[in-house]
C-alpha cells in the first residue's frame, strides 16, 4: 500500500484523479478550492496542482505533483504543445514505472517543457516526455505533461498502477519499514533519520 500522508490535490474537477486519490490506502486527501488559492493554514505532504499553477509562479514546498501544467514555473519552462504522441517508451527499470504499460494509452496532445534537467525522463514519445521525475530544491516533483481528459490513460489499468507507483515514491523514508510483514526470525531493518543521533 501507498503511503504519502496528507494530499491536497487542487483540480477544476478531475473525477479520475479524485476517485483514485481517495481509494488508494495510506492517504489521507483534501480536496482544495482553486478560486480561493492554496491554504495557508495547513501543511501537506504532497501537493496534487491538476491543471492549475498559482498565478504568481510560487510553488508549495512540499512535494509535488503536477498534472498538465499550465504554464511556466522556477522549476521548468513550457515551451509549447506537442501531438508528436506515437510510440510511447517507458523506463521499465524504474520503480515509479514498474508494471505500467502505455502501449495502448491514446491521448491527443502534451506540453513540452524545458529546463527540467532535474528530472529523469519516465515516459517518452517522440516528442518528448510525458512524465518527468526527480528531486529538487530538497522535494521529489513529479509531472504530468497532458490533460487527463484528452486522454484515455484513466481507462486504463496503468493509471492507478502509476498513481500507486509514485505516491509510494513520495512516501517519507520510515525508520522501521516491513510492507510485507516480517516473519519469524527475520532481519529488521532500521532506518534512522539523518539527523537522529541515537536510536533507543
Amino acid at each position: 500500500p501507498a503511503g504519502a500522508g496528507r494530499v491536497l490535490l487542487m483540480t477544476p474537477g478531475n473525477i479520475y484523479l479524485r476517485q483514485a486519490l481517495t481509494s488508494l490506502p495510506g492517504i489521507e486527501a483534501f480536496q482544495g478550492q482553486i478560486a480561493n488559492g492554496l491554504p495557508t493554514d495547513q501543511a501537506f505532504d504532497l501537493y496534487v496542482l491538476d491543471g492549475w499553477l498559482p498565478e504568481d509562479g510560487s510553488l508549495p514546498p512540499g512535494d509535488l505533483l503536477i498534472i498538465d501544467p499550465p504554464h511556466s514555473t522556477t522549476l521548468f519552462q513550457v515551451a509549447g504543445r506537442s501531438v508528436e504522441t506515437d510510440s510511447p517508451r517507458v523506463a521499465r527499470d524504474d520503480a515509479r514505472t514498474r508494471y505500467v504499460n502505455f502501449d495502448n494509452v491514446n491521448l491527443l496532445d502534451f506540453k513540452v517543457l524545458e529546463g527540467a534537467d532535474w528530472a529523469d525522463p519516465l515516459v517518452t514519445v517522440a516528442g518528448g516526455p510525458l512524465l518527468l521525475a526527480g528531486t529538487v530544491d530538497g522535494r521529489q516533483v513529479a509531472v504530468l505533461t497532458f490533460d487527463l481528459h484528452r486522454s484515455d490513460l484513466p481507462l486504463q489499468i496503468a493509471w492507478p498502477i502509476l498513481l500507486a507507483n509514485l505516491l509510494e515514491w513520495y512516501t517519507p523514508a520510515r525508520t522501521v519499514a516491513t510492507p510485507e510483514g516480517l516473519p519469524v526470525g527475520a532481519t529488521l531493518a532500521l532506518s534512522p533519520p539523518f539527523e537522529a543521533d541515537r536510536v533507543r
